[in-house]
Formats: C-alpha cells, sequence, structure tokens
C-alpha cells in the first residue's frame, strides 16, 4: 500500500535524479547530504512507494523499471508544482521552522536563516543549552540547530561542518593595554568571569582560555555574549568570547581584539544540523551560501 502523504518534495527531486546516477555518493553530492543519510532516505521512499527504485550492488546502483517509471511520476509533479499560479499566503498557511541553539549563535545567525527562507515559512529561534538542544532534535521538537559538536541522530538528520568558531580576548578600543602583550601583561588585567550553565553542569567561560589559571584574574560575572560585551565597553576589564558574538562591535571598532603571545587560539567545529524532512533543499543550498559568505566575513576582518 502506497503512503504519498510522508513523501516531501525534497523526496521527489531525489526520485527524479535517479536515472542521472550509478552511485549514492554522487547522487548524494548533489544533495549536500552524505551518502549514508541519502540511502536511508532511499529506503523510507522505497517504502513509501511499495516498490524497488533501485538495485545496490558493489560497483553502485542501477536504476529498475519501476525506478524509470516512478522518476518520470516525479518529474511530472515537480513541473505542476513549479508552475502552480501564486496567490496571497497569511500567517495560518505558513510553514514553521523551530531553530534551536545558543543564544549568541542564534542573535549572530539571524541574518543567515533570514536570507534563506522566503516570506512563506515562519521562523521561530529558540536559546538552548548544548543538552536541551540535542534532546529537542531527538524529540523532533526543533527542525534546525546550530552546534559545536557533529549529531548524528538517525535517517531524518544531516549535519554539515560550516566553519569554525574562533574565541578571542577582547576590549574597548581606548583601553590602553597593547593588541599584542605577554602573559605577565595580561596578569594585570581582569577578565570578566563568564559562568553558565550547559545543562548538565556549570561551565566556566575563561576555562576555554588555554592560559595558566594563575594569570587569570576574574572581574565582573556575566552568563552571556551580550552582557561581556557591555561590560568591555564600559570597564578596562578584558573579555574571552567567540568572534562571531563581536563582530559588529569590531568592525565599528567599539572593541578590539588582543592577543597574548605565544598562546594558542581556542577553536571549535561549528555544525548546522537539519531535520531533511521539514527543510527543502533549496532552503538548505541558500543556508549553506549565507554560512559560507558569512564565516568567511568573519575570517578576513
Amino acid at each position: 500500500m502506497n503512503d504519498f502523504k510522508n513523501l516531501t518534495l525534497n523526496d521527489l527531486s531525489i526520485v527524479q535524479q535517479l536515472p542521472n546516477f550509478r552511485s549514492i555518493r554522487n547522487l548524494a553530492n548533489t544533495f549536500r547530504v552524505s551518502p549514508a543519510a541519502l540511502s536511508k532516505r532511499l529506503i523510507h521512499i522505497e517504502k513509501c512507494l511499495n516498490r524497488n527504485l533501485i538495485t545496490r550492488s558493489t560497483t553502485g546502483i542501477k536504476i529498475t523499471d519501476a525506478g524509470l517509471s516512478t522518476a518520470e511520476w516525479a518529474n511530472e509533479i515537480l513541473i505542476k508544482t513549479n508552475t502552480l499560479p501564486k496567490h496571497e499566503t497569511n500567517t495560518q498557511s505558513k510553514k514553521s521552522i523551530t531553530i534551536g541553539s545558543r543564544g549568541f549563535l542564534n542573535s549572530s545567525l539571524i541574518p543567515c536563516f533570514t536570507n534563506s527562507f522566503d516570506e512563506n515559512y515562519k521562523l521561530s529561534f529558540i536559546d538552548l543549552s548544548p543538552k536541551d538542544t540535542n534532546q529537542l532534535m531527538q524529540n523532533q521538537q526543533i527542525d534546525i540547530s546550530i552546534t559545536l559538536d557533529q549529531s548524528n541522530l538517525g535517517e531524518s538528520w544531516d549535519s554539515f561542518y560550516i566553519g569554525d568558531l574562533v574565541w578571542e580576548l577582547m576590549c574597548k578600543t581606548d583601553n590602553p593595554i597593547a593588541t599584542n602583550i605577554s602573559l605577565k601583561t595580561l596578569e594585570k588585567y581582569n577578565i570578566t568571569h563568564s559562568t553558565f550553565y550547559d545543562g548538565s553542569k556549570v561551565v566556566q567561560g575563561e576555562d576555554f582560555l588555554k592560559i595558566p589559571q594563575n594569570f587569570k584574574n576574574h572581574g565582573h560575572g556575566i552568563q552571556n555574549t551580550a552582557s561581556a560585551i557591555a561590560i568591555a565597553l564600559s570597564t578596562n576589564q578584558l573579555v574571552f568570547i567567540p568572534k562571531i558574538a563581536a563582530i559588529n562591535e569590531l568592525k565599528q571598532n567599539k572593541l578590539k581584539i588582543v592577543t597574548v603571545n605565544h598562546v594558542e587560539k581556542t577553536i571549535n567545529p561549528i555544525y548546522l544540523n537539519i531535520n531533511i524532512d521539514k527543510v527543502s533543499k533549496n532552503s538548505l543550498e541558500k543556508l549553506l551560501d549565507q554560512f559560507d559568505i558569512f564565516l568567511d566575513n568573519i575570517t578576513s576582518n
């Protein structure tokens, strides 16, 4: 028995492209997903359609006669979908996408999302701890997340490395401290004390600063990057936060980066996690392009 209601337009696009490929890897590259995720999706599509679309072997894939006829059927539907007359939509008819992440990542990356989804989407941003983000992904309560760890949550999710999160020491531009200092000089300054709960334990932000503890003089206490920036702008204290969180203040020359000589940078990989059942291929491609532009701009500044 066919189960068409559980097929998405992205699924139809996969079926449409089957005659053009002889390997799962090449087909997966076209849709910018992993081969494992695409293979699992194909199994889901075949179950919904109650037919075998391809045969699999060690040398690749081969489309079946049923697969060829189904590809033609999918192509016809996609053509009709693309030529449907446009009409006014209201709030009730908009598609909802829920995005969960750490607060500073949400606020920093909002332009990437709003530039990738058109007016037919309603976006909801939720600030979450890493543990809560993972839990809500597992429960299918969010559709997209940005994390600092790669997620592996089964066939409905795919994870993309989109760039690096670089942590920096910063202070206001007119702070007398030089932009390149020694550990001995750093010892004279207070570093704003960043404390937050990551969902399982209390974390000290400056613990990520790769210098001996005796050189870390705790200053004011804060919980988020917005408060850290406010303290840096109103005092002579240093703050240690991700560069992405302060990119506007750096561009406006309100903050400057302070480099401690011979101290290794703290860098975390950033991952975009997508529920492929909820996000179209077109929106995903736009989103990845937006992240490329945004993060390249941060790197160059």
